[in-house]
C-alpha cells in the first residue's frame, strides 16, 4: 500500500492514493500536483516497505544530522529503543535507502526534490522513513515523484545504493566523471594538498549589525601578500611538492569585509601590484594559487548595497540569513547575483592572474530557496539554475570551481568540496557514519570529508584515520580560526599561525605531513569508491575501482587482515 499523507494549514489531515508503476527492478510513484488540495502545508510519502520491525536484521540509510550543512549519511540498525525521530531539513544527496528480511531499495526523489524533509524515525518498535514535502500552503510547483530502486546480491547494502544512485545520475548527465573532463588545473588539484591562507577580516560575528564608514570596526590584518611570499617560501624548503593555495581575505577590509564588492584588492594587504607579484611568484615556484570569493552575500555598508538585489520572503521581508564580521549578511537573488555581479566581478579577479579551483563561498551548502521579489521571483529549480550558472562561469575563467559543500545539484559544475559535512555530529538513532556522498561521487568530484579534517595533523589519528578511509584531500589552513563569541569554532582550535621565522618553518612541517600522507593516495581521485564495509570490529575496509583496497584500523592493536598486518590506528593497501 502506498497513500500520501496530507496536512492542511488548519491542522486537518488526509490521505492520497499514489500512483505507482513498476519497470523491471524499479517502482515508480508519483502524485499529480493538480489533485493536492489547497491550502497544504506538508505531503508524507508513506510506502510500507520503508517500514521494519525491531529485531529485524538489516539498516535504514538516513542522512546523520538535522543541520542543512551536513552530507554524512548513516545507518540506523533495527533494534529495541525508546521512540525517536529526527527531522532533516536540507538533504545534500535526494536519496534513502532500506535493507530488510523483505528486501532492500535505493529511493531518489525525483520530483519536488529541493523542497522537503526527510523523516527518519522508530515509533512503538517500528521503524520508518519517508520524504516530507513541504508546500506551506502554496500550489505544488511541479508533480511530486519517488523513484524506488531494488537491489539484490552483492548490491543489495549501502555500497550498492551509491553504486545505483551514481548510475542513476551519470546516465541522465547530471555529471560526469574527472578522466573525461581532465584539464591541466584539476589534474593538479588532484594531485594537491590544498592551503587556505586567510590574510584579514573584521571580528566575526559582528555587534554591529548595521555598518557605515563612521562605525565599521577594525579590520585584524594577519598575513600581507609579502607574508604570504615568505610562507610559499617556507612550502618550497620543506619540501612541500604540489600545493594549492588559496588567498581568504585578499579583498576589500577582508574576509567577508563589503561583499558583494570585492575590489580594491585591499591596500594594507600590499594592493594589487603585490598582489599580482605574489601570485606570479607562486606559479613560478611551481604552485597553484587561486583566492576566495562570495557570489551570495551583501551587506549594507557595501557600496553595491541595493534591497532590490535580495531574495524576499513570501511576507515580502529581506532574506537575512547569517551576520557576519561585517554586520548582517542578506541572501542575493541568485539570478541578480550571476547576472549582476558574477559577470561584472569573476573575470575581473581571474585577470589577477589566478588559476586554479576558484572558491566561491557558501554557494553549494546553502539548500535552494524560493524567492518572492516582484523584480525576479523564482522557484527553487531557478535558484539552482542560476547558481550552476555561476559555477560554470567559474569553471571558465579559472579552470575549475569549487566551493564549500556540496548539494548535488551542482555535481555537474563543481570541481572540489571544501567539506561535505560540518563536523561529525550524528543523530541518536544512527549506528555509524558511512561514506556515502563518496561512494556516489569520488571520481567526479574531489572533497574533503568534514570540517574536523582542516589542519587535522595537529589533531587526533582518529581525524586522520578518517579523512583518508572517506576518501578525502588534506586541507591545512593558515588563520582558520577567525570568529569568537556565540559562534562555534568549526574547523578546531588547532591552527597555522605567525609570521616570524620559526613559525613559518613550523607550520610549513605540519603541511609537509598531510602531503606526505597524500602521496600514495592521490592517484585514487581519479577512481570511483566502490565499496566501503566493516570487516571487523573498529576495522572498516574501502574498495575503488582498479580493485585496490585499504583497510583502517581503529583498534588499539595490530589487526591482520589476509596476510595483510594493519597497525594499530592506521590503514594499509590489502594485497
Amino acid at each position: 500500500m502506498y497513500q500520501a499523507r496530507y496536512t492542511l494549514t488548519d491542522g486537518s489531515v488526509g490521505y492520497l492514493d499514489v500512483r505507482l508503476r513498476t519497470e523491471n527492478d524499479i517502482v515508480y510513484s508519483s502524485l499529480c500536483k493538480n489533485i493536492i488540495p489547497a491550502g497544504t502545508v506538508s505531503v508524507d510519502f508513506l510506502y510500507d516497505y520503508g517500514t521494519s520491525e525491531a529485531g529485524e536484521v538489516g539498516y535504514i540509510v538516513s542522512p546523520a544530522w538535522k543541520s542543512t550543512s551536513s552530507g554524512h549519511f548513516m545507518t540506523v540498525p533495527f533494534i529495541e529503543r525508546p521512540d525517536a525521530e529526527q527531522i532533516k531539513t536540507g538533504v545534500l544527496m535526494p536519496i534513502f535507502g532500506v535493507l530488510n528480511p523483505r528486501g532492500c531499495f535505493v529511493a531518489i526523489v525525483t520530483g519536488m526534490k529541493h523542497e522537503y524533509q526527510m523523516i527518519t524515525g522508530v515509533k512503538d518498535g517500528v521503524y520508518y522513513i519517508y520524504p516530507r514535502f513541504r508546500l506551506e500552503g502554496e500550489e505544488a510547483p511541479e508533480d511530486i515523484s519517488v523513484e524506488y530502486h531494488y537491489l539484490t546480491g552483492n548490491d543489495a547494502d549501502y555500497s550498492g545504493m551509491a553504486r545505483r544512485y551514481r548510475t542513476y545520475q551519470l546516465d541522465r548527465g547530471a555529471c560526469v566523471p574527472l578522466t573525461e573532463r581532465m584539464n591541466d588545473e584539476l589534474k593538479y588539484m588532484m594531485d594537491s594538498v590544498y592551503i587556505r591562507i586567510r590574510q584579514a577580516w573584521k571580528p566575526c560575528p559582528s555587534d554591529i549589525h548595521t555598518q557605515t564608514l563612521e562605525n565599521e570596526p577594525e579590520m585584524v590584518l594577519a598575513l600581507t601578500f609579502d607574508d604570504v611570499a615568505e610562507i610559499v617560501r617556507s612550502l618550497k624548503e620543506a619540501g612541500v611538492g604540489e600545493a594549492e593555495l588559496c588567498l581568504v581575505g585578499w579583498n576589500l577590509k577582508g574576509h567577508e569585509g563589503r561583499v558583494p564588492t570585492h575590489f580594491p584588492v585591499e591596500p594594507e594587504l600590499g594592493g594589487e601590484e603585490k598582489l599580482r607579484s605574489l601570485i606570479k611568484y607562486a606559479q613560478d615556484e611551481g604552485y597553484a594559487i587561486t583566492c576566495h570569493s562570495v557570489s551570495m552575500m551583501s551587506v549594507e555598508i557595501s557600496e553595491d548595497w541595493d534591497p532590490d538585489d535580495i531574495v524576499r520572503r513570501r511576507d515580502g521581508s529581506l532574506l537575512r540569513y547569517s551576520t557576519v564580521g561585517s554586520g548582517d549578511a542578506y541572501l542575493i537573488c541568485p539570478k541578480v547575483a550571476m547576472d549582476k555581479y558574477a559577470v561584472r566581478d569573476l573575470p575581473r579577479i581571474a585577470d589577477l592572474g589566478f588559476r586554479g579551483m576558484h572558491y566561491i563561498d557558501q554557494l553549494s551548502i546553502f539548500p535552494p530557496r524560493r524567492c518572492y521579489n516582484p523584480e525576479h521571483p523564482g522557484t527553487a529549480e531557478d535558484y539552482v539554475r542560476d547558481y550552476c550558472r555561476i559555477g560554470r562561469l567559474s569553471r571558465e575563467l579559472f579552470g575549475g570551481f569549487s566551493s564549500e559543500g556540496v548539494y548535488d545539484f551542482y555535481a555537474g559544475d563543481i570541481d572540489y568540496a571544501l567539506y561535505v559535512a560540518i563536523n561529525e555530529n550524528m543523530h541518536e538513532l544512527g549506528d555509524r557514519l558511512i561514506p556515502m556522498w563518496q561512494l556516489v561521487y569520488h571520481g567526479i568530484i574531489v572533497c574533503t570529508d568534514s570540517s574536523r579534517a582542516v589542519n587535522y595533523t595537529m589533531k587526533s589519528w582518529r581525524d586522520r584515520l578518517h579523512l583518508f578511509e572517506f576518501g578525502g584531500r588534506p586541507v591545512m589552513y593558515y588563520y582558520s580560526k577567525h570568529v569568537h563569541g556565540s559562534w562555534k569554532v568549526w574547523m578546531g582550535e588547532e591552527d597555522l599561525t605567525g609570521t616570524d621565522k620559526e613559525s613559518m618553518k613550523r607550520n610549513a612541517a605540519e603541511v609537509k605531513k598531510a602531503y606526505d600522507d597524500y602521496l600514495p593516495l592521490r592517484s585514487l581521485q581519479s577512481e570511483f569508491m566502490e565499496e566501503h564495509r566493516q570487516i571487523a570490529d573498529d576495522v572498516f575496509m574501502t574498495v575503488y575501482s582498479s580493485g585496490r583496497r585499504f583497510a583502517f584500523n581503529y583498534r588499539d592493536e595490530d589487526f591482520t587482515y589476509e596476510g595483510t598486518t594493519v597497525p594499530a590506528h592506521e590503514w594499509a593497501e590489502l594485497v
